[in-house]
């Protein structure tokens, strides 16, 4: 506790240090080196710290107590730190190590140029964004080998009717893709730059420069008087003739005459149905193509002929 003060505040004055008091106080007085006989008088106005030895106690006026060295005493506020409870659980820093131009997507780092599912983003599904891509490459979603991106997904332009050879390619109503060259349908015959049924039809039966009597009929490729085939309906075209088709299989007389199915349409049991070769496969056994390009509908069906892959198609029953 500091210590009470003196009577003799003129002497306070004198010394001219704040320690007197300390030199003046109650009970038995610490001179330091100045030894105990020194007389009140004999401190003058000229002492110094010095003077006054290195055992001076000092006051801390703020709290009332001595430092027992001289030193004052430390002010510094408590540790409040968190006590240590466990070994640390947090998840690592996915960003830790994870340097450009990969990117933590999802808490994970991932190549954005080769992830198929974070293909130049994070989010960004080649599967969604090209249906049918095999890969990412170079931060693009791209298609199978001997595959083109046509019309946000990957087709196959050697047998594709809409992308014959290339993207926008149309072939005909009445043509094919094969081997990327458009061609006639199944049971058609080219005739200069048109498809001709010469089974049945009466300004083509059989050849293409074989054209039947008004009174005939082309019965399965020969001019004829009699009723047309089992199988095979009687049309009447120009001149009131007649030409024998197979409304079940002919894409341009199907289930009707005069009905002619779109280039990406075959005619199935006599319904014109949207088709598409089976990108990415090569037999129906475990292919998911058709049910990319036709959700909900698709089905695989065996390769036609002359072609190397599966036939998508848009319903139940597959062409015979």
């Amino acid at each position: 506790m500091i210590a009470p003060a003196c009577d003799d505040e003129r002497m306070v004055a004198r010394a001219g240090l704040g320690l007197a008091l300390l030199l003046l106080g109650c009970g038995e007085p610490h001179y330091g080196g100045l030894g105990p006989d020194l007389a009140l008088d004999d401190v003058g106005a000229d002492v110094t710290v010095d003077d006054l030895g290195a055992e001076a106690p000092v006051v801390d006026s703020d709290v009332g107590e001595t430092s027992p060295d001289g030193d004052l005493p430390d002010t510094t506020a408590p540790d409040t730190m968190t006590p240590d409870t466990g070994p640390d659980t947090t998840a690592p820093d996915a960003d830790a190590g994870c340097v450009a131009p990969m990117l933590v997507c999802s808490g994970t780092c991932v190549d954005p140029r080769t992830s198929y599912t974070n293909c130049n983003g994070c989010g960004k599904e080649c599967a969604k964004d090209l249906p049918l891509s095999v890969a990412c490459e170079a931060t693009k979603c791209v298609c199978a080998a001997g595959e083109l991106a046509c019309g946000g997904r990957c087709v196959v332009p050697t047998e594709d009717p809409k992308n014959c050879d290339g993207c926008g390619k149309k072939c005909g109503k009445d043509e094919r893709c094969r081997a990327a060259t458009c061609e006639c349908r199944s049971g058609l015959t080219a005739c200069g730059a048109t498809c001709y049924d010469l089974q049945g039809d009466v300004n083509h039966c059989g050849t293409c420069t074989t054209v039947c009597a008004n009174a005939e009929k082309c019965t399965t490729g020969t001019c004829s008087k009699d009723a047309c085939p089992p199988g095979r309906t009687g049309c009447a075209t120009d001149k009131s003739r007649f030409h024998c088709f197979d409304l079940q299989r002919d894409a341009t007389n199907c289930g009707a005459c005069g009905t002619v199915c779109n280039e990406d349409q075959l005619c199935i049991a006599g319904v014109c149905t949207l088709y598409a070769p089976a990108s990415t496969c090569t037999t129906c056994g475990g292919c998911t193509a058709c049910e990319t390009i036709f959700p909900g509908t698709g089905r695989c069906c065996p390769p036609a002929a002359g072609t190397a892959r599966p036939v998508c198609v848009s319903g139940a029953t597959c062409p015979a």
